[in-house]
């Protein structure tokens, strides 16, 4: 049977993936990024802002030494979110958001708790 522990290094390990996986999206697939961080009054290069930042996130998350600052970061990203969908009435799109937001805690708690 897994630890809680190794059980939060997996789950972290997943979280690094997600956040790699949408900062490289956010960088090579910028239409839909684009027009949504403009709807959102970001300035036009925003999204390269955050795609780098979200692929620092997950490479941070990877590594034991790095980890609390990649779940720190990650905590800031969530939190952002939060501000943007709230700030632009954007209720809809809150399940996504919260769900990372549960995982990302969830993952915490069974590494650090």
């Amino acid at each position: 049977m897994m630890s809680a522990a190794s059980w939060g290094v997996w789950l972290t390990w997943l979280l690094a993936l997600l956040f790699v996986v949408n900062g490289i999206a956010n960088l090579f697939n910028p239409k839909p990024f684009r027009d949504d961080f403009a709807r959102w009054q970001f300035p036009g290069w925003f999204f390269l802002f955050n795609g780098a930042f979200q692929i620092a996130t997950g490479l941070l998350l990877v590594f034991e030494q790095t980890r609390w600052l990649g779940f720190a970061l990650a905590v800031v990203v969530c939190l952002g979110v939060y501000a943007t969908l709230i700030r632009f009435r954007e209720f809809s799109h809150m399940g996504p958001i919260t769900v990372l937001s549960a995982l990302v805690l969830l993952a915490m708690w069974r590494i650090w708790g």
